[in-house]
């Protein structure tokens, strides 16, 4: 049976000095972003944040270490035309995505990790969010073409019924990606919903 390393501990070991960095860092992006704005004042489609090594946290620690300062990026914008909030997060992230509906209200996961399953995403997040994934970038990296566009197909048969989807990469896509594997989820995204035989693919 494994030990417990003595210095791990299901709690951050200084949860007052964490709060107190994250809230300078939240400070300083929303000064930085209103100075972008003043640089550069014409209307942005929303404002994005990447949370990627937040999937590695439980739904209580994320809730208690990210909520409050992503969501107060988000308030202070949400007043901004088109300032719909946003999230990309790699990995497993399926257990935060209640949260990430409830607590932070987003209206996007954007490039969401390959590691969820589109089945999955469509449960915890369809019509609830805008998507955008997750093709296997090593599939898309070391698979044949007809292998890349069947995983695209079955992308879009989960994930397109629930409205807003966008077919894309989950996410990155690696150096030596061949173009034909990129066709791969053009073609994907214009045969769907014709017959299986009409794009090559079973069905």
């Amino acid at each position: 049976m494994a030990r417990r390393h003595p210095r791990c501990s299901s709690r951050a070991e200084y949860p007052a000095e964490c709060h107190t960095f994250l809230a300078k860092i939240t400070d300083g992006l929303i000064a930085a972003q209103r100075h972008f704005m003043v640089l550069d004042p014409r209307p942005r489609g929303g404002l994005g944040l990447a949370e990627d090594t937040a999937q590695i946290m439980s739904p209580a620690q994320f809730r208690e270490f990210c909520v409050p300062y992503a969501g107060k990026l988000f308030d202070t914008f949400a007043a901004k035309p088109g300032s719909a909030p946003g999230i990309h997060m790699c990995g497993r992230s399926a257990h935060l995505h209640q949260s990430l509906v409830e607590d932070l209200r987003i209206t996007s996961f954007d490039l969401f990790g390959y590691l969820v399953a589109p089945q999955v995403a469509a449960a915890n997040l369809g019509g609830r969010a805008h998507l955008w994934g997750n093709l296997n970038p090593m599939l898309m990296l070391n698979g044949t073409k007809q292998q890349v566009k069947r995983a695209a197909l079955e992308a879009l048969a989960a994930l397109a019924p629930c409205g807003g989807y966008r077919l894309g990469d989950g996410a990155n896509v690696c150096p030596g990606t061949l173009v034909e594997s990129l066709a791969a989820l053009t073609e994907a995204a214009e045969g769907y919903g014709l017959p299986p035989e009409s794009h090559g693919a079973p069905p």
